[in-house]
């Protein structure tokens, strides 16, 4: 178990800024925190983790979007978000998703403790998979064959 004292006594700057969010306890980078990794006994259980997660990241989307300026819109910042859970969605090991959901909690934490720039956080938000992905659902809407072959074999 740590020990607050001890760990005040090393750190060199005993004042620090907080960021407070309304689903979690104060996140101090003062102090030393302990990542539990929990092991699913099931893939519902998992599940219900990740989905855990993923309304936690859709909560703290505005404050995001305040404390990096960041030039999309809310809802654009949370299609962004959703198509990452998505392009998951297809694992269905525990253990697998486990991972996935604490390296997402660990993601969700550097970001809210600005440990991360503003181009880190627009490379998740702007991945180039999603935007293809994007333009060839836009593109494929209310075209004909011809123009969507044309489209497609321009790639």
């Amino acid at each position: 178990k740590l020990d607050k004292k001890k760990v005040l006594q090393y750190c060199p700057v005993k004042q620090y800024s907080t960021f407070h969010c309304s689903w979690t306890q104060k996140m101090n980078p003062g102090t030393l925190t302990r990542v539990q990794t929990a092991s699913s006994g099931s893939l519902k259980e998992a599940s219900r983790r990740a989905i855990k997660l993923y309304r936690n990241i859709l909560k703290v989307a505005p404050k995001v979007k305040t404390v990096f300026d960041v030039d999309m819109s809310v809802a654009e910042m949370r299609s962004a978000i959703s198509w990452h859970f998505r392009k998951s969605a297809h694992v269905r090991d525990p253990r697998v998703v486990d991972m996935l959901v604490v390296k997402g909690e660990m993601d969700l934490e550097e970001t809210l403790m600005q440990y991360k720039q503003k181009p880190h956080l627009m490379r998740i938000l702007e991945d180039p998979n999603m935007l293809k992905e994007k333009e060839q659902s836009k593109v494929t809407q209310g075209q004909s064959d011809f123009l969507a072959q044309f489209y497609k074999s321009d790639e």
